[in-house]
């Protein structure tokens, strides 16, 4: 696998954000570039902003080969970088393989690393200033899925009557099988959990949990301590606390 991406528009900032991850063990950096620039020729447009987020696993405090190729091609396309600081600290090493690209003015957005202390990569955020943004009501409505217990019933009813043997045909490639079982269950996901209107609320179940917040704001507060006090004491307590 070079690299995975996946993306969205919005409409009411005129703006498409793709988010990719490249493995740092696997893939060819040069397919890579070719899929990054297909992606970006793809998706380009004169009146639409890009964003362009995620973990390339290179090195920007670098001034490598692959470095330069890869702020080049961003550079071709308007895009610059807007992460200096480093996404991965390790208890040997600190380095920036996360970034932002943008072709957004400064004037128009902020961005930087935050540390959530849920992962051994520190978050990066971009925030977008626009006046333009429609504020709907909070009731609004959208369609949902619901995954119950009669609806993965009747899934897996409907699994048991699928003709498997097709992917033992040795005429069907990898990505034709692929394509069966992708229209395969979608097609069930949309029989068994139909599409359902529903509003936005304030209620459900929030995964950022009072304990994750308390660990998060533990680690903030001893990497605050370490970056102050200079003492190996403080930081070896901050990695500790970082990489539980």
């Amino acid at each position: 696998m070079h690299a995975e991406f996946c993306g969205i528009e919005i409409p009411e900032l005129n703006t498409i954000v793709i988010a990719l991850y490249r493995p740092s063990t696997s893939g060819n950096f040069h397919n890579f570039m070719k899929n990054l620039e297909n992606v970006l020729n793809k998706i380009f447009k004169n009146n639409t902003k890009l964003v362009l987020i995620g973990d390339f696993s290179k090195d920007f405090q670098t001034n490598s080969t692959d470095i330069q190729a890869l702020v080049n091609l961003t550079r071709s396309f308007g895009l610059n970088a807007k992460i200096l600081d480093y996404t991965r600290i390790k208890k040997c090493s600190a380095t920036t393989i996360d970034n932002i690209f943008t072709d957004l003015p400064d004037e128009c957005c902020s961005s930087g690393v935050i540390e959530p202390g849920l992962s051994d990569h520190s978050g990066q955020y971009l925030c977008i200033l626009s006046k333009t943004v429609n504020v709907e009501s909070k009731n609004n409505y959208f369609s949902t899925r619901h995954i119950n217990k009669s609806g993965l019933f009747q899934l897996k009813e409907h699994l048991k009557l699928i003709d498997w043997s097709y992917k033992e045909s040795t005429s069907n490639d990898v990505n034709t099988f692929a394509d069966y079982l992708v229209h395969t269950y979608k097609s069930l996901i949309e029989l068994c959990f139909p599409l359902q209107k529903a509003t936005n609320s304030a209620s459900g179940v929030m995964w950022f949990n009072n304990e994750l917040k308390v660990m998060r704001d533990s680690v903030i507060a001893l990497k605050i301590v370490s970056n102050s006090s200079k003492d190996i004491v403080d930081k070896n307590a901050y990695l500790k606390a970082r990489y539980l």
